[in-house]
């Protein structure tokens, strides 16, 4: 428990762990189709809630791919009406790390074994996954030594 006026204890009950999977907030997520209007939505909101200007990102994005990227086509790529103008692959990895931002690349992956993950969760899950493997076989051997016990009484 927190002592009065202690500020540097915290209490373990108001802890919450942080989001792992990266994805864009429900408002994003009406439909479990990957269809134009949404993939619009995540690049307008890619767009839109990024610290760095539409002009720096169109910039970088040029520097990524090694093509051209227009105001225009930003405009739209973020606009629900252009729905024959989508983002393609090359010119949504650029934006992603232009913007360094990868929720785009989890459209669609709501309903799937999926999801993106910061690379810096990559060593835990390995853990994880390494140590259930370890109670696996231990488990294993737990019972063929109890099964060699009992042939030999």
């Amino acid at each position: 428990m927190t002592k009065r006026g202690d500020d540097k204890t915290l209490e373990l009950f108001e802890w919450t762990p942080p989001e792992v999977e990266v994805t864009f907030a429900e408002a994003i997520k009406p439909w479990a189709s990957i269809e134009a209007g949404r993939i619009s939505r995540a690049v307008a909101s890619t767009l839109r809630e990024n610290k760095k200007d539409r002009e720096t990102i169109r910039q970088r994005m040029e520097q990524i791919c090694g093509h051209e990227v227009s105001a225009h086509m930003l405009n739209n790529w973020s606009s629900e009406a252009k729905e024959d103008h989508n983002i393609n692959l090359r010119y949504a990895f650029a934006l992603v790390l232009a913007a360094n931002d990868p929720r785009l690349l989890s459209i669609g992956l709501e309903d799937s074994e999926f999801a993106i993950i910061p690379r810096r969760h990559l060593h835990t899950i390995k853990e994880v996954l390494i140590t259930e493997k370890m109670e696996e076989l231990q488990g294993e051997l737990r019972e063929t030594k109890r099964r060699r016990r009992e042939r030999l009484f």
